[in-house]
Parts: C-alpha cells; structure tokens; sequence
C-alpha cells in the first residue's frame, strides 16, 4: 500500500464501502483510533499491512484478514486492503458485543467499553484511553472530548500526582516503561 494516510473525508468513504452500516459518530471514534493506532498513516502496518487499527488476527470472530504478519511484537492480521481493515475493526466490536457510539455524548462510553472489554486487566488502560482521547481531540477539536467529564472513567490526575513528585528525567522514563509493558501485554493476549 502506498504511504497514504487517511483523511476524516477519506476515511469515510473507505468506512461508505463497507458493507455494514456506519453512523458519523462510530466513523470519528474509528477514525480517532487509526489516528492513534498508525500514528496519522506512518506505521510500517499501515503502509505495508493496510492494517488500520493494529489487529491481532482472529482467534474467534470471522477472519477478514489475507494472511498472518509476523513481526517482533507478535502477529498482526495483514489485509488485501483498508476496507478489510475496518470490516474486521467492526466485527470485532460484534464479536465483543460492543455497542458503537450514537451520538457525541456517548463516545467516551464506546472508547471504554472497547478497552474493559481489549484490555481488561492492563495496567496501561488508562493511558491508552487518553491517548485515543488525544487522537479524537486533535482531529475533532470542536467535539473535545475530556475524560475527567465521565467520574465513572480512570482519571489522569492520580498520573499527575505521581509524577509531581519525581525528578524531570522520569516523567519521560515512566510512560516510556508503561508504553512497553503495554506492548508486552498485547503480544501475549493476542487481543486483536
């Protein structure tokens, strides 16, 4: 695949040719998780796998995907094109029961439930829901999703308070640890 990233227009009429149906809300959070997963179309998944939102292949959904990528983190579905990507995107939410989001108020609810549901017992959780909230905000600023809106979600305070204390050099250490447990986790659950 060529190194094309998507746009918010783009990405929707790659999300109009799947075969099923796709509300604007449900498009942003998807096109907000590409953002994130690909960092904006740069990875070597996306330019190489056409792989959108870093999918482990299928241990019990329906396989979209062409054939296994294996790499140092483990294996990653590789697909014939984007499309793929994001029918297999949306049938793991099916598989997983998740409910997509409606409307702008229940966005923080999908991102949640996708993540208690992908990451369940991950340390990193937390983390990874702000960075999808980032990647939403950076494309969607007028929308602003924040987290400390929903007291039901993990806050970034305790973060914050924590690292207060600590020299400089470790506020760069600690999220630089917790990303690489992350990417140990994932390889072992194989969550996607």
């Amino acid at each position: 695949m060529a190194n094309n990233a998507f746009t918010p227009d783009s990405f929707k009429s790659l999300t109009d040719q799947s075969p099923v149906p796709f509300n604007e809300t449900y498009h942003k959070a998807l096109f907000a998780q590409y953002v994130m997963e690909t960092n904006n179309g740069t990875s070597n998944l996306f330019i190489n796998h056409s792989n959108l939102f870093g999918m482990r292949p299928a241990l019990s959904r329906e396989k979209h995907y062409a054939s296994v990528y294996e790499s140092a983190n483990g294996p990653f579905a590789h697909y014939d094109s984007p499309t793929y990507s994001v029918i297999d995107r949306m049938a793991l939410d099916e598989s997983l029961g998740t409910v997509p989001p409606t409307n702008e108020h229940d966005i923080l609810r999908y991102m949640d439930e996708v993540l208690q549901k992908c990451y369940s017992g991950c340390p990193e959780e937390p983390h990874y829901l702000g960075a999808w909230i980032d990647a939403f905000n950076g494309v969607y600023p007028s929308m602003r999703l924040n987290i400390e809106d929903r007291s039901d979600l993990p806050s970034h305070q305790e973060d914050a308070d924590f690292l207060s204390g600590l020299p400089s050099w470790s506020k760069i250490a600690i999220p630089l640890i917790g990303i690489a447990s992350l990417l140990v986790f994932l390889k072992k659950k194989n969550v996607f």
